[in-house]
């Protein structure tokens, strides 16, 4: 990687979590990435709930519909968020915080949108830019872990991201559905699609937050990364 010959003894895991901690890009990266699971997993655990509670659509016709709009949007997110993120990066590295960070916050007035929608057809259709959002974070995401991490600690930097992402965006199904039981005596079944607003639309200013402090170091913790020797 890089150019780097990093045969030799693998480092020491906790000189890794010094040096990966010691990279505020890093840091609000992970949270940034954890906080978006928040949202991305109260999404899809509870929009098949809430349509089946509020339109007469069975849960069979609700999964053909999610296949085919969460599917081909995320397809198009990867894929497009991939190819963007290059060209931008070329201008900028900080755009690839940049990236996230603006697609977080885009993707707000969607939920309110879909979830509020007369009808369910209007409402699936209206999630494709949040499905969008969801997958086009990903290549920066990685990228940047990668990037701020010297090349013997680049494997151990990719599963302590993992680890804090799956930790803190696993909290988001639970939270979302104690707020829906929370609000149900007063809105009913359209309780949990307030829960999903309130969650995603909150949790995402929260994490564009982040990105866009990341953005602030990444040039630098990148420098520092490549200036490191493999050990």
């Amino acid at each position: 990687a890089d150019g780097v010959d990093v045969f030799g003894e693998p480092p020491r895991l906790i000189d890794c979590l010094k040096t990966l901690f010691s990279r505020p890009t890093y840091i609000h990266n992970c949270v940034a990435s954890g906080l978006y699971t928040v949202v991305y997993l109260s999404l899809h655990t509870w929009t098949p709930s809430f349509f089946e509670r509020n339109t007469d659509m069975s849960l069979a016709s609700i999964g053909v519909w999610l296949a085919f709009i969460a599917g081909g949007a995320q397809l198009v997110g990867v894929l497009g968020g991939g190819w963007l993120a290059d060209r931008l990066s070329a201008v900028s590295l900080r755009w690839l915080m940049y990236l996230c960070s603006i697609s977080v916050l885009l993707a707000i007035p969607f939920y309110a949108l879909a979830f509020l929608a007369p009808s369910a057809e209007l409402g699936f259709l209206l999630l494709v830019v949040p499905f969008i959002v969801s997958t086009v974070q990903a290549g920066p995401q990685h990228a940047t872990t990668q990037g701020v991490s010297p090349v013997a600690m680049r494997a151990t930097a990719a599963a302590v991201y993992l680890l804090i992402v799956n930790l803190v965006g696993g909290l988001g199904p639970q939270v979302t559905g104690l707020l829906s039981d929370y609000l149900t005596p007063r809105y009913g079944n359209m309780a949990i699609g307030w829960a999903v607003l309130i969650v995603a639309s909150s949790v995402s200013v929260w994490s564009a937050w982040h990105f866009y402090m990341a953005s602030k170091t990444l040039v630098a913790d990148m420098a520092r990364a490549k200036g490191e020797p493999a050990v």
